[in-house]
């Protein structure tokens, strides 16, 4: 009997930290949206090219928090006040 994937289970992390499935799959190619459910899965963060971050941190979906420096989150611009043009 073959055995399905089970489906991904994503969890918000830093908008750097990337590894190779987000390259090829397109059910991870959103940045900030982690599944870390593989034990076996290499993580980098984008800013260094490194498996190490800016701060000298580990990159892994649960070190890559809002509580380093470094960390850039999924976070939404306010909307602008009626009558003023969105930044371009």
């Amino acid at each position: 009997m073959i055995m399905a994937d089970p489906q991904p289970t994503f969890r918000e992390t830093c908008l750097h930290l990337r590894h190779k499935l987000m390259y090829v799959d397109v059910a991870h190619m959103t940045p900030g949206l982690v599944d870390d459910s593989s034990g076996t899965r290499l993580y980098w963060c984008q800013l260094t090219q490194d498996c190490r971050g800016p701060d000298g941190g580990a990159v892994t979906p649960s070190d890559c928090s809002a509580a380093r420096p470094c960390h850039c989150g999924r976070t939404l611009r306010p909307a602008p006040p009626a009558g003023v043009d969105a930044p371009r």
